[in-house]
């Protein structure tokens, strides 16, 4: 019988080419074990490595539009919350203002006047509410201040308002001098329907009491549909506020006549009551908006899942399987190790 010798050196390094390959084996296994998708995505589909490419693309493209949406609710949400606090504003001063109605002493009056004062000067700072450093009530024109105060300095909307007075009086002033304490119900009612209409004129108004654009801030959900997730003070709702705001700040506390005073009064309560419809629409389109969006996030997310289902079984393990054959090959390089140690301790020195 023939014999042939192989040296201790040549197995050894036999073992260990064998262990470098298994650990390799071992990092890719391992690696799969945490991600859940086979280390070598191009082996494992072949020529369906474009389709999974597809649906990857497919899935961060909704994973983009998921955030756009959330993006978007929180903008909405911002704004109407403030839109409420408006709406809190309307309630006190329509709880208040119809006293007016049966009682004009002077006290109640001069009360309602401050009252009016302090809901102009919240309307004013809710309209320059900033959500990071976007004004919410700009429309698209988010880093212009919007509202303009009308209690600051050399404030534009007072100057007009002074002026439109200043014409009236003049204007009606051809037989005797006009005050506003001898103003009839008749010219109380047509002042205050000018001063409105001058209000709804968007020149005016632009130019005295808004730096926002009328074009809100929109949400696109395809290419054809789209939605406000924005308002701006050019609303109608902060329009008859800041009206209401200015008769009452100018004319309740004046001597006015009795018939003057009534005019002012139902025109006040007439002011409030469409001014909060006003609101209430700019809310209910604001409310439409985030429906909208929730149940396309609905869609989305049904979307994502299947992607990820399908995105799974192309290129998924069974991690099961996989870390079975994950310990099995680390008990092999186990092995290796241990038969390596002993074949190096196998020397003619031990023997002599």
């Amino acid at each position: 019988m023939k014999t042939t010798g192989v040296s201790t050196s040549s197995i050894c390094n036999g073992i260990e080419i064998f262990t470098r390959q298994i650990n390799n084996d071992i990092i890719q296994l391992r690696k799969e074990v945490v991600t859940g998708q086979h280390a070598d995505v191009g082996m494992q589909l072949g020529s369906r490595v474009s389709q999974f490419l597809e649906l990857n693309q497919e899935k961060q493209r909704i994973t983009g539009m998921l955030d756009s949406n959330n993006l978007a609710k929180i903008r909405l949400s911002t704004s109407q919350a403030s839109l409420e606090n408006i709406d809190r504003v309307y309630q006190s001063l329509l709880e208040n203002t119809v006293i007016l109605h049966e009682d004009s002493n002077k006290f109640t009056i001069d009360r309602i006047e401050n009252l009016v004062k302090d809901s102009l000067r919240s309307l004013t700072d809710v309209s320059n509410m900033k959500s990071g450093s976007e004004y919410l009530f700009a429309g698209i024109n988010t880093l212009e201040k919007p509202f303009q105060d009308y209690f600051a300095k050399d404030s534009p909307a007072k100057k007009s308002f002074d002026q439109l007075l200043d014409n009236f009086l003049k204007d009606n002033s051809k037989v005797q001098q006009l005050e506003v304490s001898s103003m009839t119900d008749h010219q109380m009612s047509e002042f205050i329907d000018k001063l409105e209409k001058a209000f709804f004129d968007n020149d005016y108004w632009m130019q005295n009491w808004s730096k926002a654009s009328n074009q809100n801030i929109q949400h696109h959900f395809n290419d054809v549909e789209s939605r406000d997730i924005s308002t701006n003070v050019n609303m109608y709702g902060i329009r008859r506020l800041s009206l209401f705001s200015v008769i009452g700040i100018e004319f309740l506390g004046k001597d006015l006549k009795p018939e003057s005073r009534s005019v002012l009064n139902k025109k006040m309560t007439s002011i409030l009551g469409k001014g909060l419809e006003d609101l209430n629409h700019n809310r209910a389109l604001l409310g439409m908006s985030e429906q909208r969006i929730d149940k396309e996030d609905v869609f989305l997310q049904n979307k994502k899942s299947i992607m990820e289902i399908c995105i799974v079984k192309s290129v998924g393990v069974d991690h099961y399987k996989t870390s079975i054959k994950l310990d099995d090959l680390v008990n092999k390089v186990d092995i290796a190790y241990m038969i390596t140690a002993k074949m190096r301790k196998l020397s003619f020195l031990n023997y002599l």
